[in-house]
């Protein structure tokens, strides 16, 4: 239970991480007096944009979510299966 648990909170760590980030890049963006005045790194590639690059954060917060998923649905249905067998 606790894997599955911990897998929903890191997916909601994700998110409001990526959601400050996002808010950031649109106040700098919506502040810009000219071109000059726009960053290079809020431009993104569409891989980056969705987080599917190699060593992006966002991509290593869902494979952890979804190990800690995966795991904790199975340590689940092992004491659900246990359980009923008694």
């Amino acid at each position: 239970m606790g894997f599955f648990i911990l897998g929903v909170v890191s997916m909601g760590v994700g998110t409001l991480v990526a959601l400050v980030r996002e808010r950031g890049v649109v106040e700098r963006n919506q502040k810009a007096q000219t071109l000059l005045d726009i960053f290079g790194r809020d431009f993104q590639s569409p891989l980056e944009r969705v987080g599917l690059s190699r060593g992006d954060w966002r991509m290593r917060l869902a494979l952890c979510s979804g190990v800690c998923f995966v795991v904790g649905c199975v340590v689940g249905f092992i004491l659900l299966a246990g359980a009923s067998s008694q």
